[in-house]
């Protein structure tokens, strides 16, 4: 039994571009699945999953944008309360009107990070069922979703970490599949395992050949 890695990439410069996807599954497929899964069968999960991902996305934007202007009011309404701390008892009556704004500001961060941190967890439930549902309808391949913490910064006793998002399918190689069980599914698949032809040791491509043409 073999396996692959399927990516779930981020995006570091979606701050600078609103058409830009935060989070977006890897659509190269993997050299080691090719004769395993066809390619319109392949692009459904890859849709399936960037489906999924698109509220992560949506719920991430929200989140930052509520971040970040929550955190603008909260220093205006600081600003405009010294100000008027500052210039008298006069105008002292209006400190408690300057600090509304900036208390439903910080409700509206409380409120958008509860919002991501549920759909997450959703958007995590449904990458789950979604490697289910192919894994059944493939004897060969079992899609399973991942995550991994790493330590991205040490100083001391402080440590930054972050999570990296994959998923791990095992392939059964003596599995008989249903891939290939026309000769224009099998056909399809050695169109597939020509594309990826340099990125497989002759060994590899020649036994995946050889095992795409029995099927004829």
């Amino acid at each position: 039994m073999s396996s692959a890695t399927i990516e779930i990439r981020t995006d570091h410069a979606w701050c600078f571009s609103k058409s830009a996807k935060i989070f977006a599954i890897e659509r190269t497929m993997p050299a080691a699945m090719v004769g395993y899964m066809m390619s319109h069968e392949w692009e459904e999960f890859c849709n399936r999953v960037d489906e999924a991902l698109e509220r992560m996305t949506k719920a991430t934007l929200i989140h930052m944008y509520a971040t970040c202007v929550s955190f603008l009011a909260c220093i205006v309404a600081l600003a405009v309360f010294l100000a008027l701390f500052m210039n008298g008892g006069g105008l002292r009556p209006l400190i408690p009107i300057v600090a509304v704004p900036g208390t439903m500001m910080l409700l509206l961060s409380q409120r958008a990070s509860c919002y991501w941190s549920a759909t997450i967890k959703r958007v995590k439930q449904s990458i789950i069922q979604i490697c289910e549902d192919t894994s059944k309808g493939n004897s060969s391949l079992s899609f399973h979703y991942r995550e991994e913490t790493f330590v991205t910064a040490s100083s001391g006793e402080n440590h930054s970490s972050a999570n990296t998002w994959f998923i791990d399918v095992s392939i059964r190689q003596d599995a008989v599949t249903d891939v290939g069980v026309s000769s224009e599914s099998a056909a399809k698949r050695l169109e597939d395992l020509e594309a990826v032809k340099s990125m497989l040791s002759p060994e590899e491509y020649d036994e995946k050949r050889a095992r795409i043409v029995a099927e004829l």
